[in-house]
């Protein structure tokens, strides 16, 4: 009997509860397990995010540069009136239209009678160069006020581009609906060649109109900042220029994305590339257009000035994202072959 209860008091002896130390010591070590797992949770939270970041940004980015290829590689060649073939056949024309008339010998009358080509011809050369003129001032002219010039073709800066494109109307443009500027009296019509431009535009603000006026009066698009797309009839967009109703273009473009912050185009003209392009005064459509898009980054601090003409170094050193595209033109004629003086002068 005294043996067993030796026995049972070493064993109560073996079984004493933790100390004070040691259990301070097994909660602290639990608490930082838990603390441990949980910073694991949120670094990798916030690591997913700002993948998922950067996945939905290079989306917008990819989604904005195919819109502007496919408007780019949609574009028409400007036709060339003055070709040897055209003037052979008026001179046919109208030689055999003298010989119909009358029958007598060619005098001084009748030589100034066939005359006319010349004369045309001057009138197409003054034509070329009133167009030249009209595109030099399309070149100037701010985008979001742009009205077609009389000649198809591609016509931008370094920071807007307008382009002509040829494209089939989809079935439901032909139901005649007011646009998103109803408000402003402006009804864009079905047609296969569109006038589509490329603009940046700041955001205006004003303290006095209400948020929900602006929302119902739909001029959201119009106060809005960042990447603008207008796209309307080549007719329309004259017709409102005739009637004096220009300012009228700027209220039609639509907001593509707020996020743009700056937006930079380079024409490709078979041997360099070009900060503009005129396709009246370069006869033709550049081989190739750059498109360099930046667009600020949700996670960004904010900015006074979020949208403006910065180029792609600036945007990189302020960590936005720079994506570039190079689109080539179908329509587009090749070079002309260069001689041996434009060869050295360029040092090859």
């Amino acid at each position: 009997m005294k043996a067993e209860r030796t026995v049972q008091r070493r064993d109560l002896a073996h079984a004493r509860g933790m100390t004070l130390l040691e259990l301070m010591l097994a909660l602290s070590l639990s608490a930082l397990i838990f603390v441990a797992i949980g910073m694991a949770m949120d670094l990798n939270v916030r690591a997913m995010d700002v993948r998922q970041g950067n996945v939905e940004e290079a989306q917008l980015a990819r989604a904005i540069l195919k819109r502007i290829s496919d408007d780019l590689r949609g574009a028409v060649r400007p036709s060339n009136v003055e070709t040897e073939e055209s003037q052979q056949m008026a001179e046919g024309a109208v030689g055999s239209g003298g010989d119909g008339d009358s029958s007598a010998p060619d005098t001084g009358d009748n030589a100034g009678a066939g005359s006319p080509p010349d004369v045309g011809s001057v009138d197409m050369a003054s034509e070329d160069g009133a167009t030249g003129d009209a595109a030099t001032e399309v070149v100037t002219e701010d985008a979001s006020s742009l009205v077609p010039p009389p000649q198809l073709g591609v016509y931008g800066t370094q920071y807007q581009l307008q382009v002509d494109v040829s494209r089939l109307p989809r079935p439901d443009e032909y139901n005649p609906v007011m646009s998103s500027t109803q408000d402003f009296q402006m009804l864009d019509i079905p047609s296969d060649i569109k006038s589509v431009a490329y603009y940046l535009q700041s955001p205006q603000m004003f303290d006095d109109v209400d948020a929900d006026t602006i929302r119902f009066s739909r001029q959201e698009d119009q106060l809005a900042g960042g990447l603008v797309r207008r796209e309307l009839d080549r007719s329309m967009a004259r017709y409102a220029a005739e009637m004096g109703d220009t300012t009228i273009l700027a209220m039609t473009g639509e907001v593509l994305a707020p996020e743009v912050t700056s937006l930079e185009f380079q024409y490709f003209d078979g041997l360099a590339w070009l900060t503009a392009w005129d396709s009246a005064s370069m006869q033709g459509l550049p081989q190739a257009v750059r498109v360099i898009l930046t667009i600020r980054p949700a996670r960004a601090p904010a900015r006074a000035n979020p949208v403006g003409l910065t180029n792609a170094a600036t945007a990189i050193a302020a960590g936005d994202l720079v994506y570039s595209l190079v689109v080539r033109l179908p329509l587009a004629e090749p070079p002309e072959t260069m001689g041996d003086s434009a060869m050295e002068a360029m040092g090859l």
